[in-house]
């Protein structure tokens, strides 16, 4: 079995946007959409088939999460290109935080792990 290897080349971003008409703060239902970016900076091909989330709420509470693909797909990335998809995430409390991982295979179809850096969600609430 092979280890996996990183390709600092990769960038994975996120924007966050709290859904005010979704969310029920009185309720402590603060709902949020987020669309990640992944960026293949890479002179390779790569497939993402999986994908691991620790998403953790205010008050330390912390659900993790594997799956395969993303969002339904499994998309091969282009060296250039960028595949950007939309998700949501509920939380009982008004922020969150939000980091994980992506499993691709190359073009050689050697193991690669992309990592997700931590993003914040928060309702705009709490910026006042």
């Amino acid at each position: 079995m092979k280890l996996a290897r990183q390709i600092s080349s990769i960038q994975v971003s996120a924007k966050v946007e709290y859904l005010f008409a979704q969310s029920i703060p009185d309720q402590h239902q603060f709902v949020f959409k987020y669309t990640i970016s992944i960026f293949n900076g890479s002179l390779e091909y790569i497939t993402i088939w999986s994908r691991e989330w620790t998403i953790t709420d205010a008050v330390g509470k912390t659900l993790f999460v594997k799956g395969a693909g993303i969002v339904g797909q499994t998309p091969c990335i282009a060296p250039g290109s960028t595949h950007t998809y939309s998700s949501f995430c509920n939380f009982s409390t008004e922020w969150g935080r939000m980091r994980g991982c992506y499993w691709a295979t190359d073009a050689s179809g050697a193991s690669v792990k992309i990592d997700i850096p931590a993003f914040l969600l928060h309702s705009v609430a709490l910026l006042n």
